[in-house]
Parts: C-alpha cells; sequence; structure tokens
C-alpha cells in the first residue's frame, strides 16, 4: 500500500480481495514494470524527473479544454494543488505559470482555426509580452469542436478541409518540437444536448481524427498523443462526454514524459559540444616528423633516453663519468657481474657472446628439462 502511494500515487489502493470482487470499478491507474526483454522504456516518470526534464524549458500548449486538462497535468507535476476542483481559472482563456526556471503556457483555441492563428503569432510576435523568448516545446491539439461549429451547412466541410491542411502546413512551419493531442474518446451518453449527441458523437469525432490524419496533420509532428489510447477503456468517467478527470490526464501527461526521451534530445540549457573528428593527414607536417625522426635517432644510437641533451652534462662537469655512454656501463654492471657476463663480451657479437655465460645457462635449462620428463617417465 505504501509503495503504490509512493511510487504510483495510487491513493485509493485496493487490496486483492477487494479486485477479486467483480462488482467493484473503483480502480486506480498503475504503471507495472516493464522486463528488459520487451525493449520498452515506458515507465511512471515521478515528479522530481519531470521537473529535471523540464528544466529551464518553456511549453506552451494550445488547443480546446482538453488540452488545458493536460496543461493542469502538467502543473500538477511542480504543484499538486494545480488544476484541483477549486481551480478558480477561467475555461475559455489564457494561462502562464511559472515554476522556477520552467514556464507553462496555456493558449485557449478552440477551433483549427483558433490554433492556426495561435501558431502564426508565435511564427512573428510571441505569445506573452513576459515570456518573448521562443518555446522549447509546443503541445496542440483539437478538432473535437469543429464538428459542432463547423459542420452545419454542404459548404462548410471543404471549409473545415481547407483549414485542416492550413493546420498541418503551420506545424510544420514551427520551429521547436510540435507534440499533437488528438481528440479522446467521446462519451456520447454524458454530451448535454441532442445537438451535440447528433454532431459530437465518438463515431463523428472519429472521422475527424481519420480527416487530421489524411490531410498530414499527425505526419508534421513529432509525436502523436493519441487520446482514444487512453480514454477508450474510461469513457465512463467523462463527466460531460468531452472531460475527463485528472486521474486520466494524468495519464497522457505521462505519455509525453516518456516520449520527451527522443523528443527533446538535449535540454535547452545544456552546452552543444562539436563531435567533429579531422580526417586522417589533415593534422599532419612533414616537417615535425622529420624532427621526431632525428631524436629518436640520437636517443637510440648514442644512449641517451633524453634525445641528446644528456651530453650537455659535459659542458658543465669535467669528468666523462657523466656522459650516458659512461652513465650507460654503470647502470647495467651490477647485472653483467652477476650474469658472469664481462663488458667486453658485452661489446662482441652475439654469435662471441654465445660461448660465454648463455651457453652456461642453456645448459643448465636442457639439463633441469631432461631430468624432468625422465621423472615423469
Amino acid at each position: 500500500r505504501v509503495r503504490m502511494h509512493r511510487d504510483f500515487h495510487a491513493a485509493n489502493y485496493i487490496g486483492p480481495n477487494e479486485c477479486s470482487n467483480p462488482n467493484n470499478k473503483n480502480l486506480e491507474w498503475s504503471w507495472p514494470d516493464n522486463g528488459q526483454h520487451t525493449h520498452c522504456r515506458y515507465r511512471y516518470r515521478n515528479d522530481m524527473e519531470v521537473q529535471q526534464k523540464l528544466d529551464g524549458m518553456k511549453v506552451v500548449l494550445i488547443g480546446d479544454s482538453s488540452v488545458r486538462s493536460l496543461f493542469q497535468s502538467l502543473c500538477r507535476s511542480f504543484d499538486h494543488d494545480a488544476g484541483g476542483f477549486e481551480d478558480t481559472m477561467p475555461s475559455h482563456s489564457d494561462a502562464i505559470k511559472t515554476y522556477g526556471s520552467s514556464t507553462l503556457e496555456y493558449k485557449w483555441a478552440p477551433l483549427s482555426v483558433d490554433i492556426v492563428t495561435k501558431l502564426k503569432g508565435l511564427k512573428n510576435s510571441g505569445f506573452a509580452a513576459s515570456t518573448k523568448r521562443a518555446p522549447d516545446l509546443v503541445i496542440a491539439g483539437g478538432g473535437a469542436w469543429d464538428k459542432l461549429h463547423l459542420s452545419v451547412t454542404d459548404e462548410d466541410p471543404q471549409s473545415q478541409r481547407n483549414t485542416v491542411m492550413k493546420l498541418a502546413k503551420s506545424l510544420q512551419k514551427v520551429d521547436s518540437p510540435v507534440i499533437w493531442f488528438s481528440p479522446p474518446t467521446i462519451n456520447t451518453r454524458a454530451l448535454n444536448s441532442d445537438e451535440k449527441r447528433i454532431q459530437m458523437s465518438e463515431e463523428s469525432i472519429e472521422s475527424i481524427r481519420q480527416m487530421y490524419k489524411e490531410l498530414g496533420v499527425t505526419s508534421s509532428v513529432s509525436f502523436v498523443l493519441d487520446g482514444p489510447s487512453f480514454t477508450r477503456e474510461r469513457a465512463a468517467e467523462s463527466f460531460d462526454g468531452v472531460n475527463y478527470p485528472p486521474s486520466t490526464m494524468d495519464a497522457g501527461a505521462q505519455i509525453i514524459f516518456n516520449a520527451l526521451d527522443w523528443v527533446m534530445m538535449a535540454a535547452p540549457n545544456s552546452v552543444e559540444v562539436d563531435l567533429y573528428l579531422p580526417k586522417p593527414g589533415t593534422l599532419s607536417n612533414p616537417y615535425l616528423g622529420l624532427m621526431m625522426i632525428c631524436i629518436t635517432l640520437i636517443g637510440l644510437f648514442f644512449f641517451d633516453s633524453y634525445f641528446g641533451f644528456g651530453y650537455l652534462g659535459q659542458f658543465v662537469v669535467s669528468n666523462d663519468t657523466v656522459s650516458p655512454g659512461e652513465l650507460y656501463d654503470q647502470a647495467f654492471s651490477p647485472i653483467f657481474n652477476r650474469l658472469k657476463i664481462s663488458q667486453k663480451d658485452e661489446r662482441e657479437p652475439a654469435s662471441s657472446s654465445f660461448h660465454g655465460a648463455d651457453r652456461h645457462e642453456m645448459a643448465q635449462l636442457l639439463g633441469r628439462s631432461t631430468s624432468s620428463l625422465s621423472r615423469r617417465r
């Protein structure tokens, strides 16, 4: 019960005995852990993760009341009391919420033509005088109210299609990543008028979703939040037929938070690193290469690990013992004595030294190997 409340914010946890009761419908949303074999990265993102992801970002939401509910779900990641049942924000108005360095802005646009107008304003003069900078993420959605207000006469459907095509072009011109929120499932029986139940039924709104898809709206954005995917089984909870309770919209917000992993590849305040690697040979310099070969040869043939600078000590000390050649003999003379090799034999060719201690050592090794073989037999 504690883990459900802490990790999944399930306040009204129902025990196993209550879940087995078929008459009990008071279930809560939960996000089960996905196994690694599923390659699914979708999981519940807590408030701390969301705040870090949106740190320094300006998110602009444009759309109808469903988008407004989504805006309130984003605000609840910073303030749990935002968008609650006692919310005093007017329904058909704009809103701006600032949480630290993060800014969430909502623009009321119930119709597709309103969304086009708001997107043009975003491109030209910005949204609010207090937040002139361009948004880092745009979330737009609509279409449910188009069927009610723009499909009255026979000429309206063609005009609506033209508006939706303009909407698709406007979405393509947005410089920031765009997420499109398609209308959620309509609870037709809960609509409060006969006109709405005829014009805004789930069958009618499904045709609107298909039209938006055919005219290129969904292909013009970075990600599509499919409303029916998380509201289809919760349609009975839609109290007015269109809007859903906060718990349902929070599930849609969680889908967006997961999608930000690839929609927003880099944070807006992050420093871009230039990963350009020069081609092989472009940094080469033949004169520097020749100089390095000469210095290496000096170090090899003059027994000087300081590439010839070891001989400079002779100009300070008159004794020849500081020369690299003499220092070489002093360093290796204990080793020569232990191996019973005279320095004279060491300076001779390898064939002459073979008759000295090397031959003696090889004879000893051969004798040891022969004796070990005889013991094994």
